[in-house]
């Protein structure tokens, strides 16, 4: 009041006033001084904005604080990293930009569900705020990627032991609910400023760049960039870039790889094996693009893409004069849980008039134990579509579970085919195998078949159908026919 008498044009203020035997409240007071016959008079209003500074600081926990994890939300991040550049580069000082990303998370979701692998990245964003000082900062910047700015430091030292810090925190056994027990891993890259980058975009980077070293060494572990690290990243970008374009102008093919049955020598199936004609390099194998298509969020498309054309294939071959072959289509975790799975399978087997049960959808060990999968191959199966655990043997299934499965095929990983000839606890555990999927009544196949006393010791333990280089390497879908017709794969055997 009396800065009013003193200053005709003050404006509102807001100030939190006590009241008596209650919560303090919030107030907005506007004062004007007029004079009135001479005579100089103070008029105003005092409103009670406590709701609206609730509602204001519910939007501002809203923007700046992740919902599920409690810390910074990237809008935040934004927000403070600007400062943190603006104000060390002012004083002269370096901070540490660290890139953090869980190891195997996406497994997590995939096996036990998003519910669990919500509860798990709580847990761990709880661990990581006791690792760090009250000065620096935490948040999350998306899905289970995490940044931790670490301010005024003065050596890698002190980056260091942190890091290390943070390392032995996130790895301590962590009991979810449902008793899921897990072991969290994660993998660290770290850029300093202003010596790896002087803006936002180049710190993160540098940061990422040196986070995917880390998973390469081999996960749970860190690495600070390098000027090496950034013609690495370069190279990745120029690959992603490649990927890209391989999509969108159809440089991907399907080579076939046959399965022989022992028993009449005859071709009784195919796996199809994705290649990329890379009108530079030649045909590419999966084992240098499948893992970087799976990053970008490729994969399930070109599962799509494969299973229209192994179904046009198959159709193709029939329409030459080929009997109908069973053709198998490997497919990632993660396609078994989008929506339109089961109607892209229908869209290819009616445009195609292919008869279901010649395609067979190859899935992994823990795709079939990922919870709310079992529906879709439920769904698939009634179809008439056969379902295959690939690479068996290498996983965590549950032998007592695989009744319970709807499965039709069990393909045993040919890590067992390698020394089956010379370590006698592999021939027992393959003599298990194969016994346990011909109780169950399963088709059976043994990929990775190198030579002919491999294929004839398998045929003596009960497995009759083989897949590998001693029959046939895959091949152009042009081939096929004259494998197909051919006597030579039999007398190869004998």
């Amino acid at each position: 009041i009396s800065l009013a008498l003193d200053c005709p044009d003050i404006e509102g203020i807001e100030y939190r006033l006590q009241v008596a035997r209650a919560e303090p409240i919030f107030v907005h007071q506007e004062l004007e001084a007029i004079t009135d016959e001479g005579e100089l008079i103070v008029t105003g209003t005092v409103q009670d904005i406590s709701r609206q500074k609730e509602t204001e600081k519910h939007i501002r926990q809203l923007a700046y604080y992740d919902n599920l994890t409690g810390l910074a939300s990237r809008a935040y991040y934004h927000e403070r990293i600007e400062n943190y550049i603006k104000n060390s580069a002012r004083r002269n000082q370096q901070f540490a930009y660290l890139f953090l990303d869980l190891d195997d998370f996406k497994d997590v979701n995939d096996h036990f569900g998003h519910h669990i692998g919500d509860q798990f990245l709580n847990a761990i964003a709880h661990r990581l705020k006791f690792t760090v000082r009250e000065v620096d900062f935490i948040a999350r910047l998306g899905g289970d990627e995490f940044c931790i700015i670490l301010a005024n430091i003065n050596d890698d030292g002190a980056v260091t032991e942190v890091t290390n810090r943070c390392l032995l925190k996130v790895s301590q056994p962590l009991l979810l609910s449902d008793h899921h027990q897990m072991m969290p891993k994660v993998s660290i890259g770290i850029a300093v400023f202003p010596r790896d980058g002087d803006n936002e975009s180049e710190l993160i980077k540098a940061a990422s760049t040196a986070m995917y070293s880390a998973k390469k060494a081999g996960k749970h572990g860190y690495v600070f960039h390098s000027h090496d690290m950034a013609h690495q990243a370069k190279k990745r970008r120029e690959k992603e870039q490649m990927l890209r374009t391989a999509m969108t102008e159809k440089q991907f093919v399907l080579y076939y790889q046959p399965q022989l049955s022992m028993d009449t020598g005859q071709i009784v199936g195919m796996e199809a094996l994705v290649r990329w004609r890379h009108p530079e390099l030649g045909v590419v194998t999966p084992a240098h693009f499948i893992s970087l298509l799976e990053q970008l969020g490729l994969l399930i498309e070109l599962g799509d893409w494969a299973i229209h054309e192994a179904c046009e294939q198959i159709a193709a071959w029939h329409d030459a004069g080929l009997p109908y072959i069973q053709v198998a289509v490997n497919l990632a975790p993660a396609h078994f849980q989008v929506d339109n799975l089961l109607e892209t399978v229908q869209s290819a087997l009616e445009k195609t008039g292919v008869p279901a049960k010649y395609l067979e959808l190859e899935v992994t060990e823990s795709a079939m134990q990922t919870k709310g999968s079992i529906d879709i191959f439920q769904q698939l199966r009634a179809l008439g579509i056969k379902i295959a655990i690939d690479d068996f043997g290498t996983g965590f299934s549950c032998l007592a579970s695989l009744k319970q499965l709807p499965l039709d095929c069990l393909k045993i990983d040919k890590i067992f085919i390698d020394d089956m000839l010379y370590n006698a606890h592999t021939s027992l555990l393959l003599g298990t195998i194969i016994g346990l999927a011909n109780a169950l009544d399963y088709a059976l196949v043994a990929e990775g078949v190198e030579t002919k006393d491999q294929a004839l010791a398998l045929q003596g333990l009960g497995c009759s159908t083989l897949q590998g280089f001693f029959f046939s390497p895959a091949v152009p879908a042009e081939d096929i026919p004259v494998l197909v017709n051919s006597l030579a794969l039999s007398a190869n055997v004998w």
